[in-house]
């Protein structure tokens, strides 16, 4: 599903930046998101390839009717070239992230 391309957008773009966008009011980032896009999703654009940003782009773009589909984004060439160096760093987030989670809630 086409919500289902854009969530995953929002989840990438939050491990990446570290946040969730907008933190400070789930409402706003709710209908910001929704109604604006987010023409910049990553903070520290440097940080990524050009192929990561355009798979960004076609996660996030707002009209759903011309979303990527789940199809479309298994076939883009950041799936299927992401670099060992990328992956790291993404592999790095993810464990930051978990880890930080697992702190709030009180699991281990």
């Amino acid at each position: 599903l086409s919500v289902d391309v854009w969530s995953f957008g929002i989840c990438m773009m939050e491990v990446m930046n570290g946040h969730p966008p907008h933190r400070k009011s789930s409402v706003k980032a709710m209908f910001y998101g929704a109604t604006h896009g987010y023409s910049s999703p990553l903070e520290h654009p440097s940080s990524w390839s050009e192929d990561l940003h355009d798979f960004m782009t076609k996660c996030l773009t707002t009209d759903p009717k011309k979303r990527a589909t789940t199809r479309q984004l298994l076939k883009h060439p950041w799936i299927k070239t992401t670099k060992p160096a990328e992956k790291e760093h993404m592999k790095l987030l993810f464990h930051s992230l978990f880890a930080a989670n697992r702190l709030l809630d009180g699991t281990s």
